[in-house]
């Protein structure tokens, strides 16, 4: 039945612009509720403009009358700053006159936000908007255009007084100001290995000179001197600088080598998982660590959305289409690796010179300290309706990517491929300039198609174009699932030193050895450490394989190039770190030894504590047997997960789909290891470290008694004995809440401090971006997607978190509902009869609406006495 609409309705008829499916776009404002637009995704929105400024009295939003919508309306005036104006929140269907919404605004531009429906995606029947007209100035705001590299103030030569500068700047960052003037700094001259990294250490005039060929061995020659000379640390969650009152002499010259020269950084997760809503600050730090470490290749996607504006401007998109394609601030790692397009955008107008100008300072810093940022090469992707304004391009459908649409592809032997190709580098020389020689793409990434295209003959287009825009180019390859196939790397054949490629996850999939008949068919290569999924947080590693592997293949390898750090995200297992790092550098660089975990171990023990504590040792000694232990490691991905965080069911095998709940090691063995970490808790605890690692062990404590917590409950509830039931539940609710307190002592352990990092990133915008990037926040450690990708596609928790905030208002309550639920079946007798897709919708509605919240978390830890926690905590363990 159609509604005759009411003339003074300003949206009728006007101009709609829809993120997606913009064919349907003008049933919006036709007038008649019983057509509609729908988008295969949400959230999704749909943009009015009224042709003229209004002063707005009401609005009527019309979803449909089957099932229930949610939604947000934002007013704008120039078409690129929006106000919240109304909001659905409640699950209650549209009624037959709409949901009407009384406002008092100026505005020129409508934009609805659809966040949910609960019968099928995301659906918009109509918008009505009353009012009258205003005589408010209210012309759509003109996009600045970002200034090209060459003309901005980025664009200057690198010195060597630039480098000594940025690595002295790096000393007083890391230890104070007062500890600079330690150092001489030397950049290397007429070494008798040229080209080869190392770095000296010596005694002159009072002072210690570091002499290196480049920013970054100066850096490590630095960290080095700090760990063996001064027992002090450094990692990203903590620093332990505490040095004596003057330097420590370092006797006779230290030398240090690498025979690689390549030390690499990142997973393309890395870069959403950890780094999402970085700014200048955090990056800083971490290219400092990076440097001290001996980074010299960093993977960087900072503001590769300029680049693709520029290069889907230049094929007649328009400004809000190119935003369109674009994603939103916490999925670019899947963006870029083509997987996913347009989920959690439109950014803000802001965004683009913001993100370059980040850009550009990082790679500035970078260059000083003889560092090259990855860069991105070119594939083929483009948008799926790129036959709108390419006519000729010849592409391969996608398909999905668990639940998520994926962008085509183009036929890369095609003269269009060779021409976007062209386009895309210049597009990127315009925003970083000359910066780099590594570009990284991964075509058939998990489960891409090549429509019938010889892998062999893509790579060789692929390169082709990528070496007419930089002869000096080298394609980082990631080795992960079936690739790089084997017909793809033939493609590479006369070519191989323009390539490189990532052995993933080295320290327990190893690829070089078999893959391709050996050594990816004998193409330099790196010996990469993975250890962690999706943010997953636990103890967990592969300790002893990582002391003798690297150097063994280091040995006996033709073709390794480094090695690289790719975890999907950081900030987890820093002794893992710190030991991977050490393992290229030797006095004897031309046959590497395996680092002898035992006294290493006693060291590190000692410079991380500031203080020695033979208990700790002893403690990291058992650590090395449980948790670290590389046989005790190999089920499913990361380290075992805890139920807690899981969807609550009977039998858990992991909170997300592609982890594991197995714990393989003794855990006895490891609440022992945690009373030893306790001992000396009153000579440690003045280090962050030993507080980090604490609470650390602590979390891992409650993580795996609340599997047994949950055996129990489960066992009680099918012996049909409420009263154990009773009990049990009321242990583990007990322990959830303990686990928070635990949780709220750590800055690095709060959801607060993940939200404010995306707070902060929108602070000078408007409402819609405030609540987008918030959005993105929550829906990537939680749902990750909407519901089709939450549940069919599997991605729900593959990010979850033990974060204090995220585990009482996330967690806890789903588990609240089922003991609830289960507590009613076993007084009433009658079971839940819903199947198991039914059961999975349930849980999401109750998941999506905490992450369209928006109440504010502290930042801020609790403060609570993290010994007292931890005797809590060991009291909750089974016998």
């Amino acid at each position: 039945m159609s509604i005759e609409p009411r003339a003074a309705d300003a949206a009728l008829h006007k101009r709609v612009h829809t993120n997606e499916n913009r064919v349907t776009a003008s049933h919006i404002t036709d007038g008649n509720p019983d057509t509609f637009w729908s988008s295969v995704l949400y959230p999704a929105y749909a943009q009015i403009d009224l042709a003229g400024c209004y002063h707005l009295s009401e609005v009527v939003i019309h979803t449909p009358q089957k099932g229930a919508s949610r939604f947000d309306v934002y007013a704008s005036l120039d078409g690129a700053n929006f106000a919240r104006i109304a909001q659905k929140t409640e699950e209650a269907p549209c009624p037959p006159q709409g949901d009407c919404f009384a406002v008092d605004c100026e505005a020129r531009f409508l934009r609805v936000r659809v966040t949910y429906h609960s019968a099928s995606d995301a659906v918009l029947c109509g918008v009505e908007a009353y009012g009258e007209p205003s005589v408010q100035a209210c012309e759509p705001a003109a996009f600045i255009p970002v200034e090209d590299y060459e003309q901005s103030q980025f664009n200057v030569p690198v010195t060597q007084a630039d480098t000594l500068r940025e690595v002295r700047e790096l000393i007083a960052d890391t230890v104070g100001e007062a500890y600079a003037d330690w150092f001489q700094l030397r950049l290397a001259e007429n070494d008798p290995k040229p080209g080869q990294d190392y770095f000296t250490l010596s005694d002159e005039d009072g002072k210690i000179v570091i002499t290196g060929r480049t920013g970054v061995c100066l850096a490590a020659g630095f960290h080095h001197y700090l760990k063996y000379f001064c027992h002090a640390h450094v990692s990203q969650m903590s620093f332990q600088v505490a040095l004596p009152d003057s330097p420590v002499p370092v006797g006779e010259e230290v030398r240090r080598e690498t025979p690689f020269r390549t030390r690499y950084s990142y997973n393309y997760c890395t870069l959403s998982y950890t780094m999402a809503f970085w700014r200048e600050e955090e990056w800083k730090r971490e290219l400092y660590w990076l440097a001290m470490n001996g980074v010299n290749l960093v993977l960087d996607i900072t503001a590769q959305e300029e680049v693709w504006r520029r290069f889907l401007s230049a094929l007649g998109y328009s400004h809000l289409e190119c935003k369109d394609f674009i994603a939103g601030p916490a999925y670019y790692a899947w963006a870029y690796m083509a997987n996913i397009s347009g989920f959690g955008g439109p950014v803000h107008d802001s965004w683009f010179a913001s993100r370059t100008r980040l850009a550009r300072h990082n790679h500035l810093m970078m260059r000083r300290l003889g560092m090259q940022p990855v860069l991105q090469g070119y594939s083929g992707m483009v948008p799926a309706d790129i036959k709108r304004k390419v006519k000729n391009a010849m592409i391969t459908e996608q398909g999905l990517w668990n639940g998520f649409p994926r962008p085509a592809m183009l036929k890369t032997t095609t003269q269009v491929y060779r021409d976007l190709a062209a386009l895309f580098y210049r597009c990127q020389r315009e925003v970083f300039g000359d910066i780099s020689h590594y570009y990284a793409t991964d075509p058939f990434h998990e489960g891409g198609k090549n429509g019938g295209m010889s892998p062999k003959k893509m790579a060789e287009f692929v390169l082709d174009e990528m070496l007419k825009n930089d002869p000096e180019s080298i394609w980082v390859i990631q080795s992960w699932g079936e690739n790089p196939s084997k017909s793809l790397l033939h493609g590479l054949r006369g070519r191989k030193e323009h390539a490189l490629v990532l052995d993933l996850y080295a320290e327990a999939r190893p690829h070089w050895e078999s893959w391709a008949g050996g050594e990816f068919d004998n193409t330099p290569w790196l010996w990469c450490m993975l250890n962690n999924f999706g943010g997953r947080m636990g103890l967990n590693g592969h300790m002893d394989t990582v002391a003798r592997e690297v150097a063994r293949a280091a040995n006996t390898a033709k073709c390794m190039a480094g090695i690289g750090i790719t975890p999907e995200a950081t900030f987890s297992n820093p002794v893992l770190f710190d030991l991977f790092f050490e393992t290229v550098w030797s006095d004897t660089p031309e046959k590497l030894s395996p680092i002898e975990l035992d006294p290493w171990l006693r060291q590190y023990v000692r410079r991380r504590y500031g203080a020695q504590s033979k208990a700790a040792q002893e403690a990291f000694c058992l650590l090395r047997k449980t948790v670290y232990q590389p046989s005790l490691n190999h089920n499913g991905e990361g380290a075992p997960e805890s139920v807690v965080n899981a969807r609550p069911a009977f039998q858990i095998r992991s909170a997300s789909s592609w982890g594991t709940a197995v714990i393989g090691y003794d855990k006895h063995e490891f609440e022992r290891a945690v009373r030893l970490l306790l001992e000396d808790y009153d000579v440690l605890k003045q280090s962050d470290g030993y507080l980090f690692d604490l609470a650390d062990c602590l979390k891992q404590v409650l993580s795996n008694t609340a599997q047994e917590y949950h055996h129990s409950m489960v066992r009680a509830y099918r012996e049909k004995n409420l009263s154990v039931f009773d009990d049990f539940s009321e242990r583990f609710f007990q322990l959830i809440d303990l686990t928070e307190q635990v949780l709220g002592v750590r800055k690095e352990f709060l959801l607060g401090t993940w939200l404010r990092g995306a707070q902060k990133l929108a602070e000078g915008t408007d409402d819609f971006t405030r609540d987008l990037y918030e959005f993105n926040a929550r829906a990537l450690i939680t749902t990750w997607g909407a519901l089709r990708q939450a549940n069919e596609g599997g991605l729900r928790d593959y990010s979850n978190k033990q974060w204090a905030g995220l585990t009482s208002d996330y967690y806890r309550p789903r588990w609240e509902k089922w003991v609830a639920d289960r507590r009613e079946e076993l007084v009433s007798g009658i079971k839940d009869k819903r199947g198991e897709k039914e059961q999975a919708e349930g849980w999401f509605r109750m998941e999506w609406n905490w992450v369209l919240a928006r109440n504010a978390y502290s930042d801020e830890p609790n403060g609570m006495n993290l010994r007292e926690l931890a005797q809590q905590a060991l009291a909750f363990t089974f016998d």
